[in-house]
């Protein structure tokens, strides 16, 4: 746990250093995944908001943040009329996060409700059968149309 550790330190200076030198912050970006393995991304943003930001800068690091970076924030980042998004509904009491560092890939438990692109997909903790996802190129992509 001490390389952990280390590796947590590198992370939060490198972190500050940016944020100090204007580089926007965004999630997922892969500046931690040395630190934070895959299927625990969602500590990110504790650390973010540990490290000096508040829980709304946290926030717009996984939303309007990532895309601006895309060049794609006419359709993402944001919750309103015209634009992509997902919505999870979960109670605060009983949210919970199984995964570790040892086992990264396990479920969240407490998540009742999610809608993709306006469509519940999740209702009371069950699937729906809806699959409404969808993948949303950017500016960059010049591969085969579907």
């Amino acid at each position: 746990m001490e390389a952990v550790a280390d590796r947590l330190r590198m992370a939060e200076q490198a972190f500050k250093k940016a944020r100090a030198a204007g580089v926007p912050i965004v999630f997922g970006s892969g500046a931690t995944s040395a630190t934070i393995p895959h299927g625990i991304g969602a500590d990110q943003f504790a650390y973010f908001v540990k490290w000096g930001m508040t829980p709304a800068q946290a926030l717009a690091t996984a939303t309007v943040n990532g895309a601006a970076i895309l060049g794609m924030d006419k359709k993402l980042g944001r919750i309103a009329p015209g634009y992509f998004a997902d919505i999870v509904a979960f109670d605060p009491k009983t949210i919970g996060d199984r995964a570790t560092y040892e086992k990264p890939h396990q479920y969240s438990t407490g998540v009742r409700h999610v809608w993709v692109n306006g469509v519940q997909v999740l209702k009371e903790g069950e699937h729906t059968g809806e699959k409404p996802g969808m993948v949303v190129r950017g500016p960059g992509w010049h591969g085969v149309q579907n």
